[in-house]
């Protein structure tokens, strides 16, 4: 079960609705049995009030115009009255349940559940678009409240259902049996069409959550849009999901509709069996005028209650079929975890060793085989090759955004499957070649390398940085929004608030991955001395393109299919390398890549 710490990290998330209300309701279970009686009381007022009402009728009618018309009635009238204050109070009772209990339930829901998906492995946010996670977080938080609503609605008219039934049998045991058989046989029905309902709607609850997914997908890369002039062909491209959703929307609609048509002869079944026996009996003597408008009440409740029921239980089941679907989605374990002994990562002097490490991203792509390697302490190593030799798998393999399959990382002799995630990615700085930022302020973006920062720290390392000298040229200085992933920003801008964010981390191994790709010559010639400061005394892991940047490293690491074929020194490799000098050459214009 779903445990929720100190550290508000959820350990289990329940994979069935059972579970998922257990955990979630819990809390407010006293809430949710107050509604359930609410809901009873308001029940049996609905079928109490026509049968008092029938009380006063043959109270009434033999006493018309005599004195003693008021005595006969009075007590069953100020019933009438009790009941009607009553059933006001239970309904301002079950808002003020709701109130007390809908919109915090559905913000632990949200909050939760966001918490959980933070903890899954960066494949899962890879296979996946942000728009359809959010979608389903959504989803599972308004169905909630939806499902609570409309399970409300179910058990009142399930509760008016039952009682006028029985209130029936005080009339007549034969319109007891008549309401009694057929409202079993129509929810007998109702389950039949059901099974073939369900999972249709399950199916168009999937194409719907696709659909809304390329929507927020299109709106999240609405520069490249603008960019490649590519509203036809995102209109063109959403159409394809749309018209998929509209087809599973039109299978499901068509069997509700035959499920309505027979409803249809079923409501004509009863007026039958209700009417020509109340004729008959009335005929006969037997009923009484309040008994007579009593049972035409009850048969008509009867039917609206059954017509209602299968209508909110079909929607009841729809419903259930998107919040399962769901649940399923986010119930995802994630493929990275803690070790159930996990301990805190206690850091020395940065050395990490590759031990006969096997990586592949799939069985046809055999990256790393049995690959060893060391990095000592304090050491800056540069990573270079052409694209896709293991650059950067080598260094998401380090930070645990994959775990090897065979083998073993080591940094200061412990392996790092053996210590807490948390503690790990605590102590690696990371600078990317394109970092995103939150749509906040400047001062959050980078206070998010040290949450506990003051303000004068984030300034510092601004400087440090140089962002802080286009920062006091806002108008909003450091409190400026950057926009979704920082558009606002230039790519310059967004890289310099990426090293400002890892200066102020100081972490003890910092890896760039071209950190300084998107500044210009001159911004870039300051940073470098910035980058010299953040990297003293740190283990450095530096992914080149533009070699220039990492000639003075201790070392680099030239990388071709996954292994490392050359390494030592700039110089060195330009005097005794092959790949080195082709890269470096290709670089400096001394040649094309048609002289490969």
């Amino acid at each position: 079960m779903m445990k929720n710490e100190d550290t508000h990290i959820i350990k289990e998330f329940p994979e069935t609705a059972q579970k998922f209300i257990g955990y979630f309701f819990n809390p407010y279970r006293i809430y949710f049995i107050a509604l359930f009686f609410v809901i009873l009381f308001v029940s049996l007022y609905s079928t109490l009030q026509p049968y008092v009402l029938k009380k006063i009728i043959d109270a009434s009618i033999p006493l018309l115009g005599k004195e003693g018309l008021i005595k006969a009635t009075l007590f069953p009238a100020l019933i009438l009255i009790a009941l009607t204050i009553i059933n006001n109070f239970a309904w301002r009772l079950n808002n003020y349940v709701i109130l007390k209990s809908v919109p915090k339930l559905k913000s632990d829901i949200i909050s939760q559940t966001s918490d959980y998906i933070h903890g899954n492995s960066f494949k899962f946010f890879q296979d996946n678009l942000s728009g359809a996670i959010s979608n389903r977080i959504v989803d599972l938080a308004n169905n909630t409240d939806n499902l609570i609503m409309t399970l409300r609605e179910l058990l009142l008219r399930l509760f008016i259902l039952i009682s006028a039934i029985f209130i029936a049998a005080l009339v007549s045991p034969l319109f007891f049996f008549v309401f009694l058989i057929w409202t079993l046989s129509v929810i007998g029905m109702a389950t039949y069409f059901n099974k073939k309902i369900e999972p249709l709607s399950n199916i168009f609850a999937e194409a719907r959550s696709h659909a809304v997914g390329n929507v927020v997908d299109s709106f999240v890369n609405a520069i490249n849009v603008i960019l490649f002039s590519g509203k036809k062909f995102e209109k063109k491209y959403l159409e394809i999901s749309l018209d998929e959703m509209v087809k599973k929307d039109i299978t499901l609609q068509k069997r509700l509709m035959k499920y309505a048509t027979v409803m249809s002869v079923m409501t004509i079944l009863i007026e039958i069996f209700t009417i020509f026996p109340l004729i008959y009996l009335g005929s006969k003597g037997v009923l009484t005028v309040g008994d007579f408008a009593l049972i035409f009440i009850l048969s008509h409740n009867i039917i609206e209650q059954v017509w209602s029921i299968t209508e909110v239980y079909f929607r009841f089941s729809e419903q259930l079929g998107v919040f399962n679907q769901a649940i399923k989605f986010l119930s995802q374990k994630p493929d990275i975890v803690d070790a159930s002994n996990a301990i805190l990562f206690k850091i020395k002097n940065g050395t990490i060793v590759f031990s006969c490490v096997n990586f592949s991203y799939t069985a046809s792509q055999r990256l790393f085989i049995d690959k060893t390697l060391i990095i000592n302490g304090g050491e800056k190593v540069g990573l270079v090759g052409y694209s896709g030799s293991g650059k950067s798998t080598f260094v998401n393999l380090i930070t645990r955004m994959f775990d090897v399959q065979k083998g073993s990382i080591l940094i200061d002799d412990q392996a790092i499957q053996s210590v807490t995630l948390e503690s790990l990615r605590k102590n690696i700085g990371f600078i990317p070649q394109d970092p995103t930022l939150f749509h906040r302020s400047i001062m959050d973006n980078i206070r998010y390398g040290k949450f506990d920062a003051s303000d004068e720290e984030v300034i510092e390392a601004s400087k440090l940085a140089h962002v802080h000298e286009f920062v006091i040229q806002l108008p909003n200085g450091y409190q400026t929004f950057v926009g979704e992933r920082g558009v606002k920003l230039s790519g310059g801008q967004r890289q310099r608030v990426a090293i400002a964010r890892a200066i102020l981390k100081n972490a003890p191994i910092l890896i760039l991955d071209e950190a300084t790709s998107a500044l210009d010559s001159m911004t870039e010639s300051l940073i470098q001395e910035s980058l010299q400061i953040a990297m003293k005394n740190k283990t450095v892991i530096v992914i080149a393109h533009r070699l220039s940047t990492i000639k003075s490293l201790n070392r680099i690491l030239v990388f071709d299919n996954g292994h490392v074929v050359e390494e030592g020194s700039h110089q060195y490799l330009l005097e005794k390398g092959i790949i080195y000098p082709q890269l470096w050459n290709l670089q400096q214009g001394f040649l094309s890549v048609k002289d490969f």
